[in-house]
């Protein structure tokens, strides 16, 4: 009897404990949840609460972790949530530049400070009055942070466009590495404009990158163009990609900043001047080198080696180099290796200089119409005019050009002088041209001529016939 009474305390005993851990486990999850949602409410957006504060607990509740400790850990997840929804979710992440927000996320790494009112405003406060130096120190970081393989990445001053490398992935996807630098190029645009920067990943230049990515969803890298109200981005295969800019009002304004930062004399590189007579040793004077050297305008090189086509791995020749007009064009391109034939000395001599160092051009002085193996993937030439000489150089260049490879060619409309049958075989080619485009009248005005021309892309079939 006695045992049994003791065995029916026993047991009221114990139901009075599974009675408690019931109600605490409901009262204790009841308060951790009501814990989450004032963190979340102590938040700015909807992503304040994440799973570490929930690992603090976990570790808390089996023991992992120093029970003196919780409160400091505690505090920190729950500061740290706070700090980051507050810089994030707010128009301040829009200005900081990528150098402020790497600070911010390294200080958010360690032991944030207490989410205070004082502390709080104080932060706000200091943005808002760096927020200039800031901007300008992001303008300048951008630019300077390019790949300067490419010429037009100067760095010290913006031209029509940039090249970024590393935009997309191998697999195709956006590259994550590059969202500070295309958020970062977005901003700058926006506040120079006057207006608000985007705030979220998800939208802007950058959003609109992620979008035509997803859209193409061919899991590699590949060409394509988006156009937001600031950019024209151009893809290549190799996972790179050219901005042009929209508002050359914009760019002339970000060259001021530019020029302001690093001193008036600096607003053209480094060494303005020097690289002025490096690019034209004969800037000034009539440049005696040779009567038949026109030199190809800007916007046209960057037209025709557009229209090439260029891909990685590909072998690029310019028969008539003369002083590197659009080699600097094709260097805009993808990693192809560029051959530069010049057949005067002079020029040859200045081309070899210029491009010392430079792993994707060789130079050669050699005269095009010798007799040469050597065959190409593309060739871009704007070949010397006078007594038909053109149509031989477009002859050979179709010859040199590997089967299904790419001509572009910058040729007179008229026929002009020349033998009779280069001439119609010169007509024949070009009448089976993939793409006739008549370039604007007066561009060589420049260079003291007016002589109207065209580009012509000639595309080689992978077999004969």
């Amino acid at each position: 009897m006695t045992q049994q009474i003791a065995i029916k305390a026993s047991v009221d005993e114990l139901c009075a404990n599974r009675a408690k851990a019931i109600e605490g486990f409901l009262s204790g999850v009841e308060q951790i949840r009501q814990a989450r949602t004032d963190m979340q409410a102590a938040c700015v957006g909807t992503n304040g609460v994440g799973s570490k504060i929930d690992q603090v607990i976990e570790r808390s509740l089996k023991g992992w972790s120093d029970t003196k400790g919780l409160p400091e850990q505690v505090r920190i997840e729950v500061d740290r949530a706070m700090w980051r929804s507050f810089v994030i979710g707010t128009p301040l992440w829009g200005m900081m530049d990528a150098t402020a927000r790497a600070q911010f996320e390294k200080d958010m790494a360690g032991v944030p400070p207490e989410a205070s009112p004082d502390n709080l405003r104080v932060t706000m406060e200091g943005l808002f009055a760096e927020s200039d130096m800031i901007f300008r120190r992001g303008l300048v970081e951008v630019f300077r942070g390019l790949c300067r393989e490419y010429r037009s990445n100067n760095g010290f001053r913006l031209a029509k466009r940039i090249v970024m490398t590393g935009v997309q992935t191998s697999y195709g996807s956006l590259n994550s590495y590059r969202d500070d630098s295309i958020r970062d190029l977005d901003r700058i645009f926006y506040v120079l404009d006057g207006r608000e920067p985007p705030t979220s990943y998800n939208e802007g230049l950058r959003g609109a990158l992620a979008e035509a990515i997803r859209t193409a969803s061919s899991f590699r890298p590949g060409a394509g163009t988006i156009e937001t109200d600031y950019f024209r981005v151009k893809f290549f295969k190799n996972g790179n990609a050219q901005f042009y800019f929209l508002r050359p009002d914009l760019v002339e304004k970000a060259n001021r900043i530019i020029a302001e930062f690093y001193g008036e004399t600096l607003g053209a590189g480094p060494d303005a001047a020097g690289a002025r007579r490096k690019a034209d040793p004969a800037a000034g004077r009539k440049d005696t080198w040779s009567e038949d050297f026109y030199p190809t305008p800007v916007d046209t090189a960057e037209r025709m080696a557009d229209l090439a086509d260029i891909d990685d791995g590909m072998t690029v020749c310019e028969p008539s180099a003369g002083k590197g007009a659009l080699v600097d064009a094709l260097l805009e391109t993808p990693a192809a290796s560029i051959v530069a034939v010049e057949k005067n000395a002079g020029r040859a001599d200045f081309l070899t200089e210029r491009y010392a160092g430079n792993p994707r051009v060789s130079t050669q002085r050699a005269d095009w119409l010798d007799p040469d193996t050597a065959r190409y993937d593309r060739i871009v030439m704007n070949p010397p005019y006078s007594s038909g000489q053109w149509i031989r150089n477009l002859l050979v260049a179709w010859e040199r050009l590997a089967p299904g490879g790419r001509l572009v060619a910058l040729v007179p409309k008229g026929p002009g002088a020349g033998p009779a049958v280069l001439k119609a075989d010169a007509a024949a080619l070009i009448g089976s041209a993939a793409l006739i485009e008549d370039v604007p009248e007066g561009v060589f005005k420049a260079a003291g001529t007016m002589i109207g021309t065209r580009i012509v892309v000639l595309d080689k079939p992978t077999s004969p016939a």
